[in-house]
Order: C-alpha cells, then sequence, then structure tokens
C-alpha cells in the first residue's frame, strides 16, 4: 500500500511542477505579478530529502488573505534496528498578514490522517526461530506555524515555527503468533516542536 502511495507522490510532484513550468514558459514579463493575479503555490522542502522526509502541498488562494488546500507526506528511517514508514494526507490553511501569496508573515494550521508501518525480523531463544514482525496504527497530527514567506516573481521561500500534536500511542503492538512485541514510537508522539522550510512556485 505503501509503495503505491509513493508511486503516486512522484507523479503529484513531477505533475505539480510540470503545471508550474508551464505557467512560467507562457509569459515572457520578467518583472513581478500583482500578487492578486496569483492563485496557486506548490511547494516542497528540499532539504528534508536529504533525510528521507518528501513532502508536497498545494495552496490555493480562496480570498485576499487565506489559503487553503491539500498536503502530503512520506517518512522512511531505522530506529533502534527497526525500519519505520510513515505517510499521511492533510488539509492546511494559511492567513497572511497582508496579501496571500506575498512577501509577509503568515500563521499556518494543519491536520494530517497518518498511517505508520513498522517492521522487523529478529531471532527469538525462546521460540527457537526468526519471527517477522510488522505493525501498523493510524493516527493524526495538528500542527500550528508562524513564519514568513519570500516572494520573488514566481519563486518563494517559507521559513516558520510552531508546534505539533501527535496523537500517535507511545508503543505499537506487533504480534507474530504467539510472540508479541512492542515496538517504540514515543519519539514520534505527544506535543513536538515542529517547523518548515520549503521552496514553492506560485502562478
Amino acid at each position: 500500500m505503501l509503495k503505491s502511495k509513493q508511486g503516486f507522490f512522484k507523479r503529484l510532484v513531477t505533475s505539480a511542477f510540470a503545471m508550474a513550468a508551464l505557467s512560467l514558459n507562457s509569459t515572457t514579463a520578467m518583472a513581478e505579478e500583482d500578487s492578486s493575479s496569483k492563485l496557486f503555490n506548490v511547494k516542497t522542502a528540499p532539504i528534508s530529502y536529504l533525510i528521507g522526509i518528501r513532502n508536497v502541498e498545494v495552496d490555493v488562494k480562496l480570498f485576499d488573505s487565506w489559503t487553503v488546500g491539500p498536503s502530503y507526506y512520506d517518512f522512511k528511517f531505522t530506529f533502534d534496528n527497526n525500519d519505520y514508514e510513515i505517510n499521511g494526507w492533510g488539509l492546511r490553511g494559511n492567513y497572511y498578514f497582508g496579501e496571500a501569496l506575498s512577501s509577509g508573515v503568515y500563521l499556518a494550521g494543519m491536520a494530517t490522517f497518518s498511517e505508520i508501518e513498522i517492521h522487523d525480523e529478529r531471532y527469538v531463544a525462546e521460540l527457537d526461530r526468526n519471527v517477522d514482525l510488522k505493525a501498523e496504527a493510524s493516527f493524526n497530527v495538528y500542527t500550528a506555524l508562524l513564519g514568513y514567506q519570500w516572494h520573488w516573481d514566481y519563486f518563494n521561500i517559507s521559513l516558520g515555527a510552531g508546534v505539533g500534536i501527535f496523537t500517535l500511542p507511545s508503543t505499537v503492538v506487533a504480534v507474530d503468533d504467539d510472540y508479541s512485541y512492542d515496538f517504540d514510537t514515543a519519539f514520534v508522539s505527544g506535543v513536538l516542536p515542529a517547523g518548515e522550510f520549503q521552496m514553492g512556485l506560485a502562478f
């Protein structure tokens, strides 16, 4: 299931930036347009790709100071010799203290429905065999950010900080026949600091 979502993620990012590229090619004017002419902003955090986090967000301008749109992320990593995969779909709203999709301070709120899969294969002495453990859980993430967005023509950068609330329990149980194991998920549960450094194309 996660592999199919990752394939869809790649197609979504490619399509989004292709749309932005077409928008860029549709005009030869190099001067910045009035921000009111921009209705969409496609963002991602390229630096996060270095640690295995991939994301894409689309902001749609609804009112002078408001945008709203979908978001997606996935994250693969190893912790304590266990393999973790997390992905989530969400909805994000941004309130700009000036004109939406223009340089200025913004306040963002986001709710994300997430899934986690944990895998591990280990030898259990009392069973005298290897066990293949897999655990799955669903949880929500609620994030609030305060930041600043810089706009240059179509290109923009968002930098923000805030807090996230993760509803994932501190342990997730995996069962293999008559053997069970509690995976530690405390490091991605509870109230945690949140931040963003994203680059986008507005059109």
